[in-house]
């Protein structure tokens, strides 16, 4: 379980995102936490297919999640 500071002010709380793809049930985000707060400089980086656009995506609200909440 995931148990947010007080004092966050993004919280991603076990974010999933699924969808339909050739040859079955893509999974590109699977149960992803955590908490940006007031003064903290975040970086999201990885390799190529890593799945950070889909969770660039839903941050703002352009797209959903399969499971989980964004809380800003």
């Amino acid at each position: 379980m995931n148990t947010a500071r007080s004092d966050s002010r993004v919280r991603i709380d076990g974010v999933s995102k699924h969808y339909d793809a050739d040859g079955g049930l893509a999974r590109p985000l699977e149960h992803v936490p955590f908490d940006v707060t007031d003064g903290e400089l975040v970086c999201i980086a990885g390799p190529s297919g890593c799945a950070k656009p889909p969770l660039f995506r839903i941050l703002p609200g352009l797209d959903d999640a399969t499971a989980g909440a964004v809380y800003l």
